[in-house]
């Protein structure tokens, strides 16, 4: 068995294969997928797929491919601005706009685009901002917009 992603990509290991033998008198059997880790990563819906071959004393039936899908436990958290508006002096040459936020730590990276709108007469006159990207580390919840030469 081997555990792939839900892209198709092959992830992280490979699975024992196994023999199950159904005892004389029975009509079924069952196979356990045990050892599932919650990593704490948001990756997404993972899945294991079982093949039947090769059957002693029975002939293989038609649905002889199963599919067990685990499921993600970790929702991606919300992102945000921590305010609604902010303000700052012309003056003072650098600012921080408004931090960015997640609802939550995240065991994965993340990135958030932003546009710019408004008055103001446009980056290079006004003001200018660092990146058109704003990423978020691993594990981090918090990150500030900042403004240069306002």
């Amino acid at each position: 068995m081997q555990l792939r992603n839900r892209n198709r990509f092959w992830y992280r290991y490979t699975l024992a294969d196994g023999t199950l033998t159904i005892s004389a008198g029975s009509s079924t059997g069952t196979i356990t997928v045990a050892g599932i880790v919650n990593d704490g990563t948001t990756e997404g819906s993972e899945t294991v797929i079982l093949s039947l071959s090769s059957p002693s004393n029975a002939t293989l039936g038609s649905d002889d491919v199963h599919t067990f899908t685990i499921l993600e436990p970790q929702v991606a958290p919300d992102i945000q601005f921590a305010n609604a508006s902010s303000s700052g002096a012309e003056s003072v040459s650098s600012k921080v706009l408004n931090p960015v936020q997640l609802s939550e730590s995240s065991g994965s990276d993340a990135t958030i685009n932003y546009a710019i709108t408004g008055t103001a007469t446009g980056s290079g006159t006004d003001f200018t901002l660092l990146t058109a990207q704003q990423p978020f580390s691993r594990f981090n919840i918090n990150n500030d917009y900042y403004c240069w030469n306002c």
